[in-house]
């Protein structure tokens, strides 16, 4: 069952004013958290994707070609190159099947980290140029295994290994590219988040005000009405009128002090009237005792001269 609003106590009524600003202003900040929360978990995402992506945008084609290439010019299978060599012009040689193995892998991650499905796709089509060289790499391996010439075995290096590691590197390339643009939209969206943000700051910080203003303004009448209707009834009791009472329509404080002041006014005017009885029955008694009193001074005097004229006779006796 709903208690009414008049019925609520002040330290209710205050507290309900104190909610209505407090609260909208709570559920506005939690929002605007939540904005700037999702906001910089966007920025963090895509500088993750491209911090990873960028590992392999210069590595990549440089150690795989460099590798390759020596593989070819001392004849050697491609796992008898080494790996982690670094050469007299600082790149660092690899093992290509282990190479292409770890970027596949780094391509499924790059597919992870992807913060739209562009960039997924991208991913998807480096692992296919991936599988693509693994062939080339393989039968290049088989050429050298084979003791081909020199010259075939460049000529397919060139035209094909080479053309794919430049094909896998333009595509982490347009992968970092991709995720980059995306920073555009992200930042669209918090400038639009941002405006939303204001709009609904404004609108709410209003609708606070307005119900502050509301709960205050039936507060204050709640308040001030009974207590100016008190004052009034004050006067009249002041002036000897000892009946009126006021209505008890509120269950605030308030209406304890009402109630109290009606109960007060009715044992005063109980007590007066018993103060009025009480003098006029004193009235009754002192004029009966002076009426009394007056017959009996009347009588004595009457008697007076009989009591001469007997006591007279008796000295006569005598």
């Amino acid at each position: 069952m709903k208690v009414k609003y008049k019925n609520w106590s002040i330290n209710k009524k205050l507290l309900s004013i104190s909610l209505s600003a407090f609260l909208p202003m709570v559920i506005l900040a939690a929002y605007l958290i939540v904005s700037l929360n999702n906001a910089a978990s966007a920025y963090s995402e895509i500088t993750k994707s491209i911090a990873y992506a960028n590992r392999y945008v210069k590595d990549f084609k440089s150690r795989l070609d460099y590798s390759v290439y020596l593989a070819v010019v001392s004849n050697k299978q491609l796992k008898e190159v080494g790996d982690g060599v670094t050469t007299v012009n600082g790149v660092v040689t690899v093992n290509p099947y282990d190479y292409i193995t770890e970027m596949e892998e780094a391509c499924d991650k790059m597919t992870q980290n992807a913060t739209v499905p562009l960039t997924q796709s991208q991913a998807g089509r480096i692992k296919n140029s991936l599988s693509s060289l693994r062939f080339c790499v393989q039968d290049l391996d088989k050429q050298i295994k084979e003791r081909t010439s020199y010259d075939e075995r460049m000529e397919y290096f060139n035209s094909n290994v080479k053309d794919l590691t430049t094909l896998v590197q333009t595509g982490i390339q347009d992968y970092v590219y991709l995720e980059t643009s995306n920073f555009v939209t992200v930042q669209t969206e918090l400038n639009r988040n941002n405006r939303n943000s204001t709009i609904l700051a404004v609108g709410v910080a209003i609708v606070a005000m307005s119900i502050s203003l509301l709960l205050s303004g039936r507060a204050a009448r709640s308040v001030t009405r009974p207590i100016r209707d008190l004052c009034d009834l004050t006067e009249k009791v002041a002036g000897g009128d000892f009946s009126v009472k006021t209505q008890v329509e509120a269950g605030d404080e308030i209406a304890v002090l009402t109630r109290s002041f009606n109960d007060m006014t009715e044992e005063i005017g109980i007590l007066v009237d018993d103060i009025r009885k009480s003098r006029k029955i004193s009235e009754l008694l002192r004029t009966d005792f002076c009426r009394n009193r007056s017959i009996h001074i009347s009588f004595t005097i009457l008697l007076m001269p009989l009591y001469g004229l007997l006591r007279k006779i008796k000295v006569q006796r005598l």
